[in-house]
């Protein structure tokens, strides 16, 4: 399929400034991105995914592979203020928790504490772990108990990569209060736990 008119004007700049690139899926199979390159992709990301919505998924995965942190705040108003739909916007929310940006853990903390439930916000939870700021993994595991309500599956994935003995008790309790499906979930989230610590509780 032929380039857009935004994607191949992103292309025929990144060449302007030394770096030759057939599309987006070319630029998403680089090894890394020069600041240059990432800067160009910025300016460019929302007409590209205006045009092509394809396009901008792929090019806003790419910047995982920035070389330096850069600004987030582009991609922070595609997640905030787009028409975009929820699953795409999911995407976005993944590239900046992914990428190398300056610090977005206020910006995080906020958009989950929001009385509004939104699906995007998921993303951002997976997220917490690594670039939540916290001073420990105490205020880490507090803030994650506290969100659970709104976003349980969310946080279930995230302790079935950092989870631990000290989060047993909680995933216990809330089965006791969780519908069928969620408390199967949580099941699963537990089992993965404890094989990890290697404990048995009951």
């Amino acid at each position: 399929m032929a380039n857009s008119k935004a994607e191949n004007g992103l292309i025929s700049e990144l060449k302007k400034n030394g770096h030759k690139y057939k599309d987006v899926d070319d630029i998403f199979r680089s090894k890394s991105l020069e600041p240059v390159e990432v800067n160009l992709i910025l300016k460019w990301l929302p007409k590209i995914y205006e045009e092509e919505l394809g396009a901008g998924v792929i090019l806003a995965q790419s910047l995982r592979l920035a070389k330096e942190p850069f600004d987030p705040n582009i991609l922070i108003e595609l997640f905030e203020e787009s028409s975009l739909n929820a699953t795409v916007k999911s995407g976005i929310g993944y590239a900046i928790v992914l990428s190398k940006t300056g610090d977005i853990s206020a910006w995080i903390k906020k958009r989950l504490l929001s009385k509004k439930v939104a699906f995007e916000n998921g993303a951002l939870v997976r997220g917490l772990p690594g670039r939540g700021e916290f001073k420990n993994r105490d205020d880490l595991k507090q803030f994650l108990e506290l969100i659970f309500p709104k976003y349980p599956i969310a946080v279930l994935e995230t302790y079935d990569k950092i989870g631990s003995n000290d989060d047993v008790d909680f995933l216990l309790e809330q089965i006791k209060i969780a519908d069928k499906k969620l408390s199967k979930e949580i099941e699963k989230t537990l089992k993965k736990i404890l094989k990890r610590e290697g404990i048995n509780k009951q």
